[in-house]
């Protein structure tokens, strides 16, 4: 399977022991946000050997080669998207604006720092009808 899109963001590489063989592993990754009318992000896994042959690049537009896995555990079940093979796409990295930090509670107004106390909640008018609006689902 390929998905195409831009990475966004490149995720820390992970190292560890195995249990069973005593090897040591390394899995690494990154967030591609894909095209079309409705973009989606995922995390793509890279695992072992092809941290060294797969280098993504923030901003750097390509198509992945993926395997899709999913197994259950304590009857939960989890689906890891793993890179096998990368493509850049043809178009040259495109800059891709850093991520907004989050507020922190120290930085966060509180609605009595703001002058807001004793305000009844908004009212948010009438329910709409299942037909009125535009969404997709």
């Amino acid at each position: 399977m390929e998905i195409t899109g831009i990475i966004e963001q490149v995720l820390p590489v992970q190292t560890g022991v195995s249990k069973s063989s005593n090897k040591e592993w390394r899995e690494g990754g990154f967030i591609l946000n894909t095209e079309g009318q409705y973009p989606k992000k995922v995390c793509i896994n890279i695992f072992g050997k092809k941290l060294d042959e797969i280098c993504p690049v923030v901003g750097q537009r390509v198509t992945v080669h993926v395997e899709i896995d999913s197994r259950e555990w304590k009857g939960k079940w989890f689906t890891k998207v793993s890179a096998w093979k990368m493509e850049q796409s043809g178009q040259s990295p495109v800059s891709v604006p850093p991520a907004q930090p989050q507020p922190t509670p120290s930085t966060t107004p509180t609605l009595d720092a703001m002058g807001v106390t004793g305000h009844p909640a908004a009212d948010f008018g009438t329910a709409q009808s299942a037909g009125d609006d535009d969404l997709p689902f």
